[in-house]
């Protein structure tokens, strides 16, 4: 359950709203524009490893959930337009901020991921990074 608590009361400051599986380990939680994103890793709590996402502006906070096909490694970033960066175990995913829909995807089986995204811009592009 996602708990939004208001300073200094400690109350919540709206209904406690479903967000990732119980049990899951989940990622730094990085908030920007009314979206709310985190990652879980290493199936905890028999969750898949996976992105979520929560609409804050909606009252019914709906989660959009993307299912890797390796392990997040470290938390999600978000290139200039918005776009949620994801790295995995084995490659790299952009996602659409809002669905989470698969946006491109880089795969190496040959290689492992062990560092989250970095994104930069160079010559007017965005550019990711992850260390192996």
């Amino acid at each position: 359950m996602l708990h939004g608590v208001g300073l200094p009361s400690a109350k919540d400051t709206y209904k406690p709203a479903p967000f990732v599986p119980a049990g899951a380990r989940a990622t730094d939680l990085l908030a920007v524009n009314d979206m709310l994103y985190t990652s879980t890793t290493g199936k905890c709590g028999g969750s898949a490893d996976a992105v979520y996402a929560m609409d804050l502006a909606s009252e019914t906070r709906p989660v959009a959930s993307y299912k890797t096909t390796g392990s997040p490694v470290g938390t999600v970033a978000l290139a200039t337009d918005g776009t949620v960066v994801v790295v995995v175990t084995n490659g790299v995913v952009t996602l659409d901020p809002k669905t989470l829909a698969m946006k491109q995807s880089f795969t190496d089986n040959a290689t492992t991921f062990l560092t989250g995204p970095l994104v930069f811009r160079q010559g007017g592009k965005d550019v990711v990074a992850g260390g192996t």
